[in-house]
């Protein structure tokens, strides 16, 4: 274990392979002439902050203006010029205004959405601000459309994302009830993300581009936003003070904050100088999390390494190179064991679906189905939900079946898996139970609580309905450590799976079609042993 942790900790000084935008640091008098972050008071009374580059506003910032009314989104030359959103919340006779979209030397110009507080909208504007149509909220049909497409958890779900989502401090992009319900407040939240998150889908006449928005939101999370941030569940510690590094860290000579995925598929994120990590960060490999301060790329003084959020070691990083330096002067070789967990097929010919944390960061995957074996392939990840895409290549045979209608409460199901793996027996397992609540931890939408028994191994494993259609997949249970510490009790079989209907989402935009097809067999045991398969991660 500590010659990997070690392998770990010393890959920061390859090149990286992937970047994603953070931040710049502030403004001084010795960076006037880099990209740097600034906040300053007007004499007019306005304030401004975000990128300053030849003394101007240039990139993502923002404003509050003598009015009261506030812009977040991109800058040029000191205008607004971009995409970004006016909010007029305290401006008085225009309470509850919006202007969301592309601007252009400080005036509203082409795809903006001009929101009124009783529901009227204008969408598109020429130079010099002139409306060029009137529009209702019925016009925005396309969006309706996609949203409504979805199920009710995955509706709620992105409302309950957007209203986790900050512009400022004080200013949230969705303040309504996550009722799942079509709305102008949805629709305002929807177009308010897409201008500033995904502003290549900000098309709000299109079906294409509320749903690539929407099934950005539910499948990957959001990135950081421009400026205040958009919060990422992935990535909560995130500080957007500052924006964001440049896409190549290694051409940075000043610090800045950023993320890095390293070519072993290791990410850091933290503090970056001279184009290493420098500064306080956190580096994760998908299993194991390292904590501390980072010189060099090298981790330096105190830290600590958690394990799917529990810290498993805490303590000076040259005490750990020590203790590994000590273990290398054993000959005895250690092989990696492989482990294991559960997976369906969702297709006649191979498609395969199990969780990402077990499929993540194997040397390669196999997978065992009513005596057959075979190499498996990933096709995608998805982190945020926790879903991964495999292929068994040649594979011809039974699939799962997805349902149409949603889950109800008190809905009775049953966990397929394989439990402990083969330490107990190579046979596939059945557990009974209902559909406890229609919500995972924290109001999050995309899983649902079971009652039936869950051990290690039955991740990635199917759920199925009493008729035999897919309901959900085996992702945790409640840690009955954290629990008893917390709550005085121990967790009496409280289970969580990753609702179907999302599952149907990572699919469709990974090109592959589901069957819906009633199950032609009515035995849960024969419908369950001729879709699950047994995964083995080897590492």
């Amino acid at each position: 274990m500590y010659r990997t942790i070690i392998a770990i900790i010393l890959i920061l000084s390859a090149s990286p392979s992937l970047s994603a935008p953070p931040s710049y640091p502030k403004c001084n008098s010795q960076l006037s002439n880099e990209p740097c972050y600034a906040e300053w008071l007007a004499n007019d009374g306005s304030f401004f902050m975000g990128l300053i580059q030849k003394n101007l506003l240039n990139g993502r910032g923002g404003a509050v203006y003598p009015d009261g009314s506030k812009y977040i989104g991109d800058f040029k030359s000191g205008r607004r010029h971009g995409y970004g959103v006016l909010i007029m919340d305290e401006v008085s006779n225009y309470r509850g205004q919006l202007s969301i979209g592309t601007w252009q030397n400080g005036g509203r110009y082409g795809n903006t959405l001009y929101s009124w507080p009783n529901g009227a909208y204008f969408y598109g504007f020429d130079t010099g601000g002139a409306i060029r149509s009137e529009l209702s909220l019925s016009d925005f049909y396309h969006w309706k459309r996609a949203f409504n497409e979805l199920g009710l958890p995955q509706k709620k779900a992105v409302q309950n994302f957007l209203g986790r989502a900050a512009l400022t401090s004080d200013r949230r992009i969705y303040n309504y009830p996550t009722d799942g319900l079509w709305g102008r407040n949805t629709f305002n939240a929807l177009a308010t993300y897409a201008a500033l998150m995904q502003p290549q889908h900000f098309n709000l006449l299109d079906y294409n581009s509320a749903r690539a928005v929407i099934q950005q939101i539910l499948s990957t999370g959001a990135a950081h936003s421009p400026f205040g941030y958009i919060i990422s569940e992935n990535d909560p510690q995130y500080l957007a003070q500052t924006p964001a590094c440049p896409d190549d860290v290694t051409s940075v000579r000043y610090e800045c904050f950023g993320s890095q995925r390293y070519d072993d598929g290791s990410i850091y994120t933290g503090d970056f100088a001279n184009g290493l990590p420098n500064g306080e960060g956190r580096l994760s490999d998908g299993n194991l999390t390292f904590v501390g301060d980072f010189e060099d790329g090298i981790l330096i003084g105190e830290g600590k390494i958690l394990e799917e959020g529990v810290v498993i070691w805490e303590g000076n990083w040259n005490d750990l190179k020590n203790n590994n330096d000590e273990a290398s002067t054993n000959s005895e070789v250690r092989v990696a064991q492989p482990s294991t967990g559960s997976g369906f097929t969702v297709t006649n010919d191979g498609f395969i679906i199990t969780n990402e944390h077990v499929a993540g960061n194997c040397d390669f995957i196999t997978g065992s189905l009513n005596g057959s074996n075979s190499r498996l392939r990933v096709v995608a990840t998805d982190k945020i939900n926790d879903l991964a895409l495999l292929k068994w290549d040649g594979y011809n045979g039974p699939n799962v079946s997805f349902s149409q209608s949603q889950l109800q409460l008190g809905d009775e199901i049953w966990v397929s898996g394989f439990p402990f793996g083969d330490a107990v027996s190579s046979t596939l397992k059945l557990t009974k139970g209902i559909v406890s609540s229609l919500s995972g931890i924290a109001n999050d939408y995309t899983k649902f609580q079971i009652d039936a028994a869950m051990q290690p191994g039955n991740s990635g494993g199917p759920v199925l309905s009493s008729d035999g259609y897919l309901a959900g997949v085996s992702v945790y249970k409640l840690d009955e450590d954290v629990t008893k510490q917390n709550f005085g009790v121990t967790p009496e079989n409280t289970n969580f799976a990753i609702n179907s209907q999302v599952v149907n989402l990572f699919l469709m935009a990974n090109g592959v079609k589901v069957n819906t097809e009633a199950p032609t067999n009515e035995n849960i045991g024969s419908i369950a042993q001729s879709v699950t398969v047994f995964i083995g991660c080897n590492r």
